[in-house]
């Protein structure tokens, strides 16, 4: 249908959901909370040039192997080189951009197991070619995944455990691609390949910082957003009604990202159930105006955003919704201007007295 209109779609949906007249708008909308799902950036593998990723033409990633096993992909699922013959020798190379600190000092999580599907398939379409893979540690954390490991290793497909990560490098030579890389014994291993698949990290979304600077949350190095707790809150931010869920707060698989959606869901239904109202921290930060002295001191401290100042009575003032009573500015203001509501230095008296009698 190039060049023409297709109005196959709109006219077959019985609900008259496509709407090809449609246009870009802006809406603004009154909400409870907000689940960030901003997802995730593959590593750019040109960066690591000993890769050989754009320099040599039978060195792939991940992603566009992917693609290339693909029914519907450019060859329809025929695993071929560029001159239209199958490879015989296809290398698999793991953290690609992980566990490298000049990249990504973490582990993306997902790689071993798509790598290990990989040579699963391959050794389905081309079940004489030789597949190695050469990782660093395999992540094999799944119920099954080592069943499924060790279904791959019986069909023939070698491992080669490296030292380092950062110990590959790529070239080639007379045709053939050469992989050299420094095992576990601190030996340099040389191996021809036709075909190399890189498996590259997985990052934080590269615009996710517009949204870490709009709803105030932090980032951490690799652009992930930052929890409030990494054990007993993970889809939930030092934002009060901001969630976050899947890749936007690390690296991981569908089955954990949609795990993280429902618990963010479950988050937001026992906070904002319908006619309720939200329960708020009894025992949160005071100021006693008559002391503070505007320094602005507990402003930079505060871990939950909580606090701002009052440009016209040169005054501090604490959003009672957002403080969650962690303390921190009570113990650092300089003329005691802050207490802690219930949990003043008399009530603590009162209780020690109390005890002790």
């Amino acid at each position: 249908f190039q060049g023409k209109e297709c109005q196959a779609c709109k006219d077959a949906c019985p609900f008259g959901a496509i709407n090809y007249e449609e246009k870009d708008e802006i809406q603004e909308l009154k909400v409870g909370a907000i689940v960030l799902a901003s997802g995730f950036d593959i590593f750019d593998t040109k960066k690591a040039a000993q890769y050989g990723y754009g320099r040599i033409k039978e060195v792939y990633t991940a992603l566009e192997f992917e693609r290339l096993l693909n029914s519907s992909g450019p060859t329809q699922g025929k695993v071929l080189l560029k001159n239209g013959q199958p490879p015989k020798s296809i290398a698999l190379i793991h953290c690609v951009g992980s566990r490298i600190p000049k990249f990504n000092e973490h582990c993306s999580g997902v790689c071993c197991m798509y790598s290990l599907k990989f040579s699963h398939l391959l050794k389905k379409k081309l079940p004489d070619a030789s597949i190695t893979q050469f990782h660093h540690d395999l992540c094999l954390a799944g119920k099954g995944y080592q069943r499924f490991f060790n279904n791959v290793k019986d069909k023939g497909v070698e491992f080669t455990r490296m030292k380092d990560p950062d110990s590959v490098e790529i070239k080639e030579e007379h045709g053939k691609i050469l992989v050299n890389c420094e095992d576990v014994r601190g030996e340099r291993k040389n191996s021809q390949f036709d075909m190399v698949v890189l498996a590259p990290a997985i990052e934080g979304a590269g615009d996710a910082q517009r949204l870490a600077k709009a709803f105030d949350i932090s980032q951490e190095k690799s652009g992930f957003f930052v929890e409030e707790h990494s054990k007993l809150a993970p889809v939930s931010t030092v934002s009060e009604g901001i969630f976050i869920a899947g890749c936007a707060q690390g690296p991981g698989d569908i089955q954990s990202s949609v795990a993280q959606g429902q618990a963010a869901a479950g988050r937001i239904l026992s906070k904002l159930i319908p006619g309720e109202k939200l329960a708020l921290e009894p025992m949160i930060a005071v100021v006693d105006e008559n002391l503070c002295s505007g320094c602005k001191m507990c402003i930079v401290l505060c871990p939950y955003k909580a606090i701002t100042y009052d440009d016209k009575e040169k005054q501090v003032k604490i959003n009672e919704v957002l403080c969650r009573g962690c303390g921190v500015c009570v113990a650092a203001c300089p003329v005691g201007a802050i207490k802690a509501r219930h949990f003043t230095d008399k009530q603590i008296v009162a209780e020690i007295k109390g005890l002790l009698e």
